[in-house]
């Protein structure tokens, strides 16, 4: 007999509106040297609710309140790096 998959249209609802609720600040890395995992090269990332939402060459044309800009002038960013020594 087959069994039937829990519906989880209802928790991810729950989820949703406490997701909304909490404000999101927006961080916007520029002039990053990305490695995702090959050499992406020089480019701009943005950053919201610990995810990387968008990565591109051009910076992008945002108007939001809570937008926060960093320019890494170069240095290294690895997505998905994890360090075993921390």
């Amino acid at each position: 007999m087959l069994q039937k998959k829990p519906d989880c249209r209802a928790a991810r609802v729950k989820y949703r509106a406490n997701l909304c609720s909490v404000p999101i600040v927006l961080t916007l890395l520029k002039n990053a040297h990305v490695f995702a995992p090959d050499d992406v090269g020089v480019c701009h990332l943005l950053i919201g609710a610990g995810r990387i939402l968008w990565i591109g060459d051009v910076e992008p044309r945002l108007s939001v309140d809570e937008l926060v800009h960093v320019d890494l002038c170069g240095r290294r960013v690895v997505p998905g790096f994890i360090d075993g020594h921390a």
